[in-house]
């Protein structure tokens, strides 16, 4: 019972190439899909058995990478550096203050105007996976270190949707996926 894994072109962002990932996997629950684009390492769809044994996608999100972009909305993307809302955009590691860009009224939040959920992050199949990575540079959107980052999707054999991430840093600094 392994993962068929694929990509296929998605679209185009600034020049970049975005892709959409593909895995399917036949688990205890019957046949099951997962789609990941490279866009903001978002979940775009997860499509499992109804009741009755048909495919149905139980995501919320939109169809292409043109509306994601147009959209406010943060449907199935990962957030950072810093998910949730940083008062007045201000943190402060080991005893220095940093300012980060207001994207919410006097606030920061998910990580700024432009966050994790609006970068182009490179995918590639691994073990029965999805993984998705980037490198946030020190000074991105005024975090302090540099953050590299990786995501994995896969499907267990029993149906369970599996998402794991692992953050690693040259410095100290904040995240929270």
């Amino acid at each position: 019972m392994t993962s068929r894994i694929s990509s296929a072109p998605w679209g185009e962002l600034d020049g970049k190439s975005v892709r959409l990932w593909s895995l399917s996997r036949q688990t205890s629950l019957g046949r099951m899909e997962l789609q990941v684009a490279e866009y903001g390492a978002t979940l775009q769809k997860v499509i499992v058995p109804d009741r009755n044994g048909w495919p149905v996608d139980v995501s919320l999100g939109h169809d292409s990478l043109a509306e994601y972009v147009a959209s406010d909305a943060y449907f199935g993307a990962v957030l950072g550096r810093c998910a949730g809302r940083l008062r007045h955009g201000r943190i402060t590691v080991d005893g220095t203050e940093h300012l980060l860009p207001l994207n919410e009224g006097a606030h920061h939040l998910h990580g700024g105007p432009i966050g994790f959920d609006r970068q182009v992050w490179i995918g590639a199949a691994m073990d029965d996976a999805i993984v998705l990575r980037r490198r946030s540079p020190a000074g991105d959107m005024g975090y302090p270190g540099q953050l590299d980052v990786e995501v994995r999707y896969s499907l267990a054999p029993t149906g369970e949707l599996r998402i794991q991430m692992l953050a690693r840093t040259n410095a100290p600094t904040v995240c929270n996926l």
